[in-house]
This record gives structure tokens, sequence and C-alpha cells, in this order.
């Protein structure tokens, strides 16, 4: 989309709240999903109403106010950086299409550089000090850990920016987490039933990664030996290691000593791109399957170029997705936001940092407190309870890629696409 549409379609909400001040009642206040046309991430309508005691084209009142918990600092930052903009373009859609009922829509940020301690500081200012309606993040499973079990205590919901701490038994669930609709066995599962089809010569298997993590841990515990088997792969070994390994020089020996035909690796970055660079140097060539922990920025085949190749894992974005219609506008105006703000910024990895489901989610939020008829004023308690309700009755919510609903359960439905690594790039699985 060129410049000078990017902007004025940006603009065409405000022309059109300006333009129809006459027209008929604001948004949908009920429990039921809004008119497409009022949902966020959907093509602004073109005859919106302001709210009621609300002057055309403005919002009044004080606003409601949403947390966002993120890594923005250290050596995870990049994560942080590439997501910031999703729950923001949010919030600046939200409001020039009338807000939250008439509300301005305020984002509250706090870093949490994967620290759990952080985290817990910066859950308990949103909640007490900031009277945050409802949250956003954290990003790792360790913090989730954490932030999970207070939510019942602040009443305050919460909805995820990655699919952690959704593995059963990870962390104990309550009816404030709406958490995503995922697991560790169900992405290792889809990544193995790919690398199957791509290495179907392959029998042996060592598994491999970071037993010190969370959410690694439990993948290498209990998920790789028992999907490896279900599909008819033998373990030769396992071998584990620390978050914070530098020297992997031993383990690529002990990989290349076991007899294994493939890897199955559980690691974040940067031990596991380190760890998959070592075996290069040792001329160690073997294919290698990853639960989808190494969702790195930039991406890892990138990152890795020739070293990465043939690599596979499962992933919430496709790029073969990104020629359709609504995925493309949506990939150019988050590449606008970036370089808005960093005009050096690198668009072309857009997506492979759950940008696009965190978009989502945070319209999903603003969707369901629409629903809920809160405002600015409402009672902070009332809001939360109202918002909470709400959410769990969003069902066909239009989706970037697809339709979403939280379901049943409470688990907001994601997307899953198996990738390979070619060439410095993640590709879709051949037919």
């Amino acid at each position: 989309m060129k410049p000078a549409m990017q902007s004025l379609r940006r603009w065409c909400p405000v022309l059109a709240l300006l333009l129809s001040a006459c027209a008929a009642g604001g948004g949908d206040t009920g429990r039921g999903a809004a008119p497409a046309a009022a949902q966020p991430g959907g093509p602004p309508p073109a005859n919106t109403a302001p709210a009621p005691g609300q002057a055309a084209g403005g919002l009044s009142g004080p606003p409601v106010k949403i947390g966002f918990i993120a890594p923005l600092s250290g050596p995870v930052a990049p994560y942080g950086a590439a997501l910031k903009y999703a729950p923001a373009l949010v919030v600046k859609e939200t409001n020039a299409t009338g807000g939250i009922n008439g509300s301005p829509l305020e984002l509250v940020t706090i870093d949490s550089p994967n620290n759990p301690n952080q985290t817990v500081t910066g859950l308990r200012r949103l909640a007490n000090d900031d009277k945050v309606v409802a949250l956003l993040g954290p990003y790792y499973t360790g913090e989730m850990q954490a932030a999970v079990p207070l939510l019942k205590e602040l009443k305050l919901p919460l909805l995820p920016l990655t699919p952690a701490a959704t593995h059963p038994g990870v962390v104990e669930l309550n009816e404030w987490a709406f958490l995503a609709d995922s697991s560790e066995e169900r992405t290792v599962s889809i990544a193995l039933d790919a690398f199957k089809k791509v290495y179907p010569n392959v029998h042996r298997m060592v598994v491999v990664g970071d037993s010190q993590t969370a959410v690694t841990a439990v993948t290498l515990r209990d998920v790789w030996p028992k999907v490896l088997p279900e599909r008819g792969y033998a373990i030769v070994d396992t071998i584990t290691f620390q978050f914070n390994t530098t020297d992997f020089s031993p383990i690529a020996t002990r990989i290349r000593a076991s007899g294994a035909e493939g890897i199955a690796l559980s690691a974040l970055s940067p031990a596991g791109p380190s760890l998959l660079q070592e075996l290069e140097r040792q001329g160690t060539h073997l294919p290698v399957v990853t639960s989808a922990h190494l969702q790195t920025v930039p991406p890892l085949a990138k990152l890795l170029g020739k070293t990465g190749d043939g690599m596979i894992q499962t992933f919430f974005y496709s790029p073969a997705l990104a020629d359709q219609p609504r995925v493309h506008e949506w990939l150019t105006q988050y590449a606008a936001e970036m370089r808005a703000d960093n005009p050096s910024a690198d668009s072309s990895d857009i997506g492979f940092a759950c940008e696009i489901q965190t978009y989502d989610d945070a319209s999903i939020l603003v969707q369901a407190m629409r629903n809920a008829g809160i405002t600015g004023s409402t009672p902070i308690a009332e809001a939360r309870e109202r918002t909470r309700q709400a959410l769990m009755a969003i069902k066909d919510f239009p989706g970037v890629l697809r339709p979403k609903e939280i379901t049943a359960q409470g688990r907001v439905t994601w997307d899953f696409y198996p990738l390979i690594a070619q060439d410095g790039a993640w590709r879709p699985i051949p037919e």
C-alpha cells in the first residue's frame, strides 16, 4: 500500500465520525458479537456514529486501560521489540473508531525480560496502581507460572502473547487466564509429522535440549519420549544442558557419537542456535526437528543461513499466506508502524514472533470490553468482571489469518503451520 493511501485509510474512520453525527446509535454493548464493521482488525465502518454523549469525532472522560507485559530490555529484547506494535496498533485503531464505548483506550507497558519476579512486580503495579481492566502477556512460560496464580487474587483477565504455559500441568489455570488453545504435544506433533514426511528414512533420533527452562524441560521429559515412539522413532540418547550454556562442543561430540539419524531439539535462543552452529563446525549434518521455542528474532533460518537448512518447526504464521488480501494489508500496515518508529527496522520477517496472534488477542480484548458496555467511568472491579464474562462469549472473531474464538474451556484459538528452513528463510513444507 502506498504511503498516501496508508495515511488516507487511517484517517477514514475519523472522517466517518465527523460525517455521521446524525447516524443511528453507537457500538453494540450486548454480550454477543458486534457487527463485523465495528471490530478492530476488520475494515472500519463507512458510517460510524459517535457514542451517546460523545462529541463527533472525539473521545471523552477517563480512559479504559489495558496492560502489556513484554521483554523490552536485556538479551531477549528483540522479541518485545517485534511485538510491541501489535497492541499499539490496536489502540490506535480503536480510538479512531469510537474508543471503548466513547472512552479512550490507553496502553500501559511493563518490561519483563524473562524475569518472573519482575513480572509479578509489574503485574501488581498494573492491577493496583494503574487500574488496568485486562492484561496482554507476559511472554515466557516461567513468567506465566508466576503471573497466572495471581490473576484470581487480583481478579484481572489475561490474554496471551504466545502459547506460553499451555501444556497441561505446567501451570494451574483459573477463570481469569485465557491462554492459547495449544500444548507442547500439539505443536511438537505438527512439526514431527512434517519431519516424517520430509525425512521418511530417518528412524533413530537423539533428544537434545534445555532442561533448566520450565517449558523446554517439560518437552524433554514428557513430550518427545511420547510422540517419537508413537511415530515409530527409536530414541538413541537424551542429552540436556542449561539455559546459560555457552560451550556446546562436548554436547555436539556426544550427538555425533550417538549414531542418531536425526535430532529432536527443545531450547531457547541463544543456546539453540549456538548448538546448531557447533554441530556445523564439527561437520555433523543431521536433520533437525524442533519444538516451537526457537521463534527467534530475526528468524532462526536467517540467523543460521545454510547451517539451518532442512530444519523443521511449528509456527503461528506461514509466509504462504502473505498474498491473501487481508494478510497483505495487515503486514503492510504493521511494517508502516515499525518504520514510523524506527526507519531502519527490518520488516521483512513480520509474523514469526507472534505479532499477528498478539494483534488478534488485543483486538479480541477490545471487542469484549465494547460488548461488556464498560467505559472509563465503570468501577474497576466491575469492568474486569464484565470483561471476563464478555471474553467467554467471543465467537467467530475476524482474525487476520482466520476467524477465532474463545472456547468453553477459556482458550483462545491459535494458528499452526509447520515450516522448513531453506536458503535463510522459513518456507511451507513441500506438498
